[in-house]
């Protein structure tokens, strides 16, 4: 018999190029077992074929990175997959980082120096649970 938690389970995709971060942020989001990670992107084009491959309900996804793509790539995942939520995880110690979230239309927005249960906490929120 299955577990129904596990058939509940909310996808979240990680989208981030910084290893550490990465690796935290998921131990962080698999602790919660309301939470599955389906996925580890590290470049825009791995985000938008995880997307389309593992349907997630939430990408985490480091936005300030120029090698996920910001903006576009998360134009790009709403245009393949519009029910998909996006937090957007930017450097809040960056200059032009109020600049840039300015045209990122995510569905939720947190700082990368939150610690990882806080961002799991956003991502329980924008799951409405």
């Amino acid at each position: 018999m299955s577990d129904p938690l596990e058939d509940l389970a909310i996808r979240v995709l990680v989208a981030d190029d910084r290893p550490a971060f990465h690796r935290e942020l998921a131990e962080s989001l698999a602790f919660d077992r309301r939470l599955e990670v389906v996925g580890h992107a590290h470049d825009e084009e791995e985000t938008l074929d995880l997307v389309v491959a593992f349907e997630p309900e939430i990408v985490v996804m480091n936005v300030s990175s120029p090698e996920l793509g910001g903006s576009d790539a998360v134009s790009r995942i709403r245009a393949c997959r519009p029910a998909t939520r996006i937090l957007a995880v930017f450097d809040s110690s960056s200059t032009d980082a109020t600049f840039r979230l300015a045209g990122v239309r995510a569905a939720g927005y947190v700082a990368a120096d939150d610690l990882p249960p806080a961002v799991a906490r956003a991502v329980l929120r924008l799951a409405g649970v």
